[in-house]
């Protein structure tokens, strides 16, 4: 059976005349291109070390030529046989030559390299072909027994359309078809298994596949792959513990539905994780029952992965970071001028540069001038500025990364039905010797008052997509690369950012669209309906809303505080400060003596939801009673807004955290004692804004001491933020006079790896200053030329000594 099995699937190369595509295939192999990469470093001087670099560029300009090429002409291994030869005869001539010219040598050498590289891409490629055309066949010919209708009828238009099956001439196929689908698997919240580009989804032409570019025909076969693992299995719930039937488990929790209606009791939705799990447990009227079994359960241990994974990652990242002693890492967070780049730049954002030169994506984002990024001379200024244990710190990155992928791979392929291909490293020389390149994310850049929006981020959402865990494969990265608009965010904000997306995707993505996709069952929303417990199925999907999203949308202060606290300037510094003496003035060492255990996870549950989500939950604590307290007498101008801001630190910070987790009212008492700010509240926000306005001329007193108490306040959230974080930055303890929290509490240390965000808060702001006008004073803050005259030194001076 196994050799009937091997002859239908890749036929006899003896019997049918293959045997020359098959030795052809066989000979040109990775082992053999590295071989040649290495005898053209050495003919043409180079050392040795650099052959896989070279083979990683021969790859990459190989893959790009064919991608561009017609299917028919890709597929022609003649001329490339034929160019290859021609340039293995040119190189023999001038090697045998006294004194042969060097750059033809090497153009010789390297045109050689480029066609064996594309034979090999051809011969892949036409195996996909053989494959995928073996699989569509089989498919439609067993009908509904390997397919469901819908996924049968998109089958049979693409492969009809493109003439698939059928040489000669394209068929009449309906491409509206696909899209329908598609709309429908979204509508499912299976999305996160559609592996349909944008490149697929719009193409209206009905064209030979043989007439396709090459970069439409891989397109066309992942489609196409993933359009027969989806119709295999469409009622099916996978994950990687178990797979399920949809339908059976929908039937079960409808009998468990209609034995246990609802009850009507109000239930605290201020915490969703409690009444979630007593929802369940109520449903069942016993435990282990089909609720807790195909909600709960799968959920539960997902979140068991995610601790385990944020667990190690935080070990090896430790390991990391130890390369650096504390006084080393800070003075790491002081920016200096590169003089190459015309710009000042910490060690931090330095290092992170050398790890978005891993792959060829972010190499390019990185040195496009027009984009605000520096030119690749400029790159290799900033390289040569690392010491070798700067280069040990990236490469662990990179393997950071790396251990990642078998799951990643095992995810995409179970899920999709598509083997993906992980991004290309792109090797490197740097003077210590070769490194190996690897991943680094591609994340946008955040405006300030962005995070202050109610609704979801993107990256939120993109964990039931799976798009954290798809930006490490070949294709995911090429798609977010061209989707995305701005430059990426250079700085190991992103790293951190992404990291805890990608363990949140791996552990959380399956169990999350399952669960979604029972309680969204339409039968079972009848149900729910039918048995009052329509507010029980709220309490479920915003139980879920928050395990989505509840690290990421802390995580976006991150994104949005980055430019500002890597600037190197002095007003980022007394942001910083101001945000440190915002934390000592709100009392949370007070409250952390007290009621340590609710505080923490007060602050868990107020970051969970975001900057944008605070103006909600203030609403929630007013309408319960539990309203920021107000004073008797309003003081001067400056006293009253410092005071005001401490008054919003203590209720943010605070107050809200201990209301959220149940441990008592927001504000103890209506009416606080009249007493003075704190001097270095006072002494640092008005610096600030003078500051600030040096910098804006047009700008208003009163704006600028908006922008810069909102900018304290979030300061101060963020560092309460990175405390309170699953996955710490590694950073030195602040001082024993600060106060301390739960799960290591960092130093801020002047850069963003200590503090987490900044933003105004719309809808519940100190001023409440428009996003654009906010966005074009931080800009005016960070810009290296500013009109103005600077405010006094000694103002600056003062403020300094106090932030530090």
């Amino acid at each position: 059976m196994t050799e009937q099995e091997l002859a239908r699937r890749h036929g006899d190369v003896l019997v049918e005349g293959r045997m020359r595509e098959a030795a052809i295939a066989a000979f040109h192999n990775p082992a053999r291109a590295l071989l040649l990469a290495a005898e053209m470093a050495v003919l043409t001087g180079e050392d040795i070390a650099a052959a896989p670099l070279l083979l990683a560029g021969a790859h990459g300009a190989a893959t790009a030529q064919l991608a561009e090429l017609k299917l028919d002409d890709a597929l022609d291994h003649a001329r490339f046989l034929a160019a290859a030869r021609s340039a293995r005869d040119d190189a023999e001539k001038l090697l045998a030559e006294e004194a042969p010219d060097e750059k033809a040598l090497a153009d010789a050498l390297w045109r050689r390299l480029i066609n064996h590289l594309l034979i090999a891409e051809s011969a892949g490629l036409a195996r996909e072909l053989d494959e995928v055309k073996r699989r569509a066949a089989a498919a439609l010919q067993d009908g509904p027994a390997a397919l469901d209708e819908e996924a049968a009828t998109v089958l049979e238009e693409l492969v009809t359309r493109h003439a698939l099956l059928t040489e000669g001439s394209e068929g009449r196929g309906r491409p509206a078809v696909l899209n329908a689908w598609a709309a429908q698997l979204e509508a499912q919240g299976r999305s996160n298994r559609a592996l349909f580009s944008d490149i697929v989804r719009q193409d209206r032409e009905e064209r030979a596949y043989t007439d396709l570019p090459v970069a439409h025909v891989r397109e066309l076969i992942r489609a196409i792959g993933n359009v027969i693992h989806l119709g295999a299995q469409p009622q099916m719930l996978v994950d990687a513990e178990e797979s399920r039937d949809l339908e059976e488990a929908v039937d079960e929790l409808l009998a468990a539905l209609a034995a246990q209606p609802g009850s009507g009791a109000s239930r605290d939705h201020r915490d969703p994780y409690s009444p979630a799990a007593a929802i369940l447990a109520e449903i069942d009227g016993a435990e282990n029952g089909p609720a807790q079994r195909h909600i709960l359960a799968p959920i539960e241990r997902g979140l068991a992965a995610r601790d385990r994974m944020l667990g190690e990652a935080a070990e090896k990242l430790n390991r990391l970071y130890a390369l650096y002693s504390p006084e080393e890492q800070q003075s790491m967070s002081i920016a200096v001028l590169v003089p190459e780049t015309g710009r000042s730049m910490t060690k931090w954002q330095m290092i992170a540069y050398a790890l978005a030169l891993g792959h060829s994506e972010s190499l390019s984002r990185l040195s496009n001038p027009s984009g605000g990024g520096p030119a690749q001379p400029e790159i290799q200024a900033i390289a040569a500025r690392l010491e070798p244990r700067d280069w040990a710190f990236v490469q662990g990155i990179w393997h950071l990364f790396d251990g990642f992928w078998p799951t990643i791979e095992t995810r995409e392929q179970r899920v999709t039905g598509h083997a993906p291909a992980p991004v290309e490293p792109q090797p490197m020389v740097t003077p210590y010797g070769v490194v190996s390149g690897g991943f680094f994310p591609l994340v946008p850049a955040r405006p300030v008052s962005a995070v202050t929006e109610r609704r979801d981020p993107s990256f939120v959402s993109a964990i039931e997509r799976g798009a954290f865990a798809r930006a490490h494969t070949r294709d995911g990265m090429a798609q977010a690369a061209a989707a995305m608009a701005q430059t990426p965010l250079f700085d190991l904000a992103a790293l951190h950012h992404h990291l805890m997306g990608l363990i949140q995707d791996l552990a959380l993505s399956e169990p999350l669209v399952n669960a979604r996709r029972i309680l969204r069952h339409q039968d079972v929303m009848a149900s729910f309906a039918e048995t009052g417990r329509t507010d029980d199925l709220k309490a479920l999907h915003r139980w879920l809303d928050q395990l989505r999203g509840s690290e990421l949308r802390a995580n976006e202060l991150v994104i949005a505080l980055a430019p500002v606290l890597t600037s190197g300037g002095t007003a980022a510094r007394m942001i910083a400060g101001l945000g440190t003496a915002l934390v000592k003035a709100s009392g949370l060492a007070e409250a952390r003596v007290q009621q340590d255990a609710a505080l923490a996870r007060g602050l868990h549950l107020l970051l969970s939801r975001g900057v944008g989500g605070i103006a909600d939950i203030a609403a929630e604590a007013e309408a319960a009673g539990a309203a920021m307290a107000e004073r008797r007498k309003p003081l001067t101008d400056s006293e009253e807004r410092a005071r005001l801001l401490i008054d919003r630190a203590r209720y943010i910070l605070r107050d809200l955290p201990l209301w959220l987790a149940g441990a008592g009212t927001a504000a103890q008492k209506n009416v606080l004692p009249d007493e003075k700010p704190r001097e270095d509240v006072m002494a640092l926000l008005v610096a600030l804004a003078s500051f600030v306005r040096a910098r804006y001329e047009s700008l208003q007193e009163d704006d600028a001491l908006a922008w810069a108490a909102d900018m304290g306040l979030f300061a101060a959230l963020a560092q309460v933020c990175n405390a309170t974080a699953s996955l710490p930055l590694p950073l030195p303890a602040m001082r024993d006079d600060t106060p301390a929290l739960p799960a290591a509490l960092r130093a801020l240390a002047g850069s963003v790896h200590g503090t987490r965000g900044t933003a105004t808060l719309t809808g519940f702001p100190l001023i409440g200053l428009p996003p654009d006008l906010m966005e074009s004073i931080t800009a005016s803050v960070l810009s290296e030329a500013a009109p103005g005259t600077p405010p006094p030194l000694a103002t600056i001076m003062d403020a300094a000594t106090l932030a530090s």
